[in-house]
């Protein structure tokens, strides 16, 4: 059972409103009985990845910090928990001011959201090529990708 409070301005705690503030704790009924394996927040986006590895993202959408599967950008902060339809399996997910990460159980990691500062892993002359309102696969190591923070 996850709870919430705490700013709510983007819909950052999944309640299905952009209440300002939400001063008690409220249980996040969209992810009830739910078994949760990773749980992000950064100030105005949230996420949450569950036991069969489906990701789950809500809150702002600002510098398309969330996208769809194909790589649109949403248009409208997300109030409620929203699943990323995807094939891939994810393991963990951190976020970030206006990005996310998000580590598959293969290893690889994903990004999506703002590049500012090429947060998203890779290098702002490929910028024109994966503008901010999409999502893809960083280059690492070759190696299997364990954990990840933003």
């Amino acid at each position: 059972m996850l709870f919430c409070w705490g700013s709510n301005k983007f819909g950052q705690l999944g309640l299905g409103n952009a209440k300002l503030n939400e001063a008690e704790t409220t249980i996040l009924s969209d992810l009830e009985g739910m078994e949760i394996k990773c749980l992000a927040a950064n100030g105005e986006l949230s996420a949450a990845i569950n036991s069969y590895g489906e990701l789950y993202t809500w809150g702002s959408s600002k510098n398309g910090a969330q996208v769809d599967s194909s790589g649109h950008a949403e248009s409208q902060n997300l109030k409620l928990p929203k699943l990323f339809a995807s094939k891939d399996e994810f393991m963990q997910v951190a976020c970030g001011k206006d990005h996310m990460a998000v580590v598959t159980l293969d290893g690889r990691l994903m990004t999506m959201g703002s590049n500012d500062h090429s947060k998203l892993g890779f290098a702002p002359v490929e910028k024109a090529k994966h503008d901010a309102n999409s999502w893809r696969y960083a280059k690492n190591s070759g190696g299997r990708l364990n954990t990840q923070s933003c």
